[in-house]
């Protein structure tokens, strides 16, 4: 066999695929252990990158023609990327250019994979995710159930190692400490992932079977959500079911709905946390703690949006604005209380961050966004379009009154779900759904 024949052979193509997958696990350990920023995000989106390139070398991929949603998603992508040019800080900037750019180009080029996906790397894949995610919807309910146990008795010899006194000592009867902060984001990544996964449900599962199994997923899911702290999640998951029980009867219904509370968040956004801190909401002590605190925290950021209203301060630039302000300012405690009036990193809302930050031209860019999703959601054939719908309406409450907008690991959840639809959707137009 001489070179040429064997640069054609299986062979060749064989070692060429061992090549880049035994690089990507590499450069992904290398990541993982030497604790690079976002090494987790990094190590995912290079192991996927073989499988891409794995199914245009195999598969001849071809790039679907952009969509509604992906122009509109890059026409935001665009304005942001010229808002670069006054930001306050360039390397924050690039960083959340990237992180959106990258979901924006994953979300894409996503479903063009999935198509050419051999039929039983779809069912492989979908009948995985439905395990793992079962599997850690029960582990979620036995965490927030019971005061996080698993994780308690993981990191509790970690933990036991501290420092008194600039001594080493052991304490071996010491407590281990959660984050509430890491607990809510695995209450948020579960409420969302619900969805595409209830999709591949219905596609795995009779009709029979499904009467009893995608109610119970729901109900676990939602009492995992109940009995965790994060009442974000409890909100935004409980819509979202209203908005996929409404579809069942009406999809032009539950889009009509979705589209008209996503206008009301970015028109009213600003006016409606400036009359809550007007009115002192953030003093009334019968409101959840977390509740008063972001009061404040909006009521200072709508009034910092209507010093810039048209362009905003630029991309990634609350962060920064918010440190370069003096001490004295930043720390100010706000009638008597403990919060103080400033943004912090975000400002936990997203529709006030893309306001402060790219202004009333990025406000109708966003809300051209969302309007663009709820109509190509509500054009899908059903069930694809309640599950859609549901996932919009979920992830938009969601993102009013917690995350910010480009926090790696939410925007990576965002992304995920919305492939995660789309490997649903493709199984399901090889697979038909089963009627009996």
């Amino acid at each position: 066999m001489n070179v040429s024949t064997w640069f054609k052979s299986e062979t060749w193509d064989l070692s060429l695929d061992a090549w880049i997958l035994v690089s990507a696990i590499a450069v992904a350990s290398t990541l993982l252990f030497v604790g690079a920023s976002a090494s987790a995000a990094a190590a995912v989106l290079i192991v996927a990158t073989p499988i891409v390139l794995l199914c245009i070398r195999r598969h001849r991929l071809q790039l679907e023609p952009a969509g509604l949603t992906t122009i509109v998603a890059s026409g935001c992508w665009l304005y942001a990327c010229i808002s670069y040019a006054w930001a306050a800080d360039s390397g924050f900037a690039i960083r959340a250019l990237l992180i959106s750019g990258v979901a924006v180009v994953a979300v894409h080029v996503s479903r063009s994979v999935h198509s050419a996906m051999p039929e039983d790397w779809l069912e492989h894949m979908t009948r995985t995710i439905l395990v793992v995610f079962v599997l850690f919807a029960i582990y979620g309910l036995i965490e927030e159930g019971f005061d996080h146990p698993i994780k308690r008795l993981v990191f509790w010899p970690f933990q036991a190692f501290q420092i008194v006194d600039g001594w080493p000592t052991w304490n071996w009867e010491h407590v281990s400490r959660v984050r509430a902060t890491r607990t809510n984001w695995n209450v948020a990544n579960l409420s969302l992932l619900l969805w595409p996964v209830l999709l591949m449900l219905r596609t795995h599962v009779n009709a029979t079977d499904r009467r009893w199994m995608l109610p119970a997923l729901i109900a676990l899911t939602l009492t995992m959500a109940l009995f965790s702290n994060h009442q974000t999640s409890m909100i935004a998951l409980a819509l979202g079911i209203i908005i996929f029980c409404l579809a069942q009867y009406s999809i032009k219904a539950a889009a009509l709905v979705a589209a008209a509370g996503w206008c009301l968040a970015i028109t009213l956004m600003v006016p409606a946390t400036q009359w809550a801190f007007q009115r002192q909401l953030h003093l009334e002590t019968s409101l959840p703690f977390s509740l008063r605190h972001r009061v404040v925290i909006w009521g200072y950021t709508a009034d910092q949006i209507t010093k810039k209203p048209v362009f905003g301060v630029g991309v990634a630039s609350t962060e920064s604005l918010d440190d370069a302000r003096p001490n004295a300012e930043r720390f100010r405690e706000v009638d008597g209380t403990v919060f103080h009036a400033r943004t912090g990193g975000h400002p936990h809302n997203f529709y006030l961050q893309v306001l402060y930050e790219f202004g009333a031209i990025g406000g109708a860019c966003f809300l051209a966004l969302g309007l663009a999703i709820v109509w190509c959601a509500s054009r899908l054939p059903n069930p694809d379009a309640s599950h859609n719908l549901a996932a919009f309406v979920t992830a938009a409450v969601m993102s009013a009154s917690t995350f910010g907008l480009f926090e790696l690991w939410y925007v990576s959840v965002l992304a995920v779900t919305a492939v995660l639809l789309s490997l649903a959707a493709a199984f399901a137009r090889r697979i038909p759904i089963k009627t009996v």
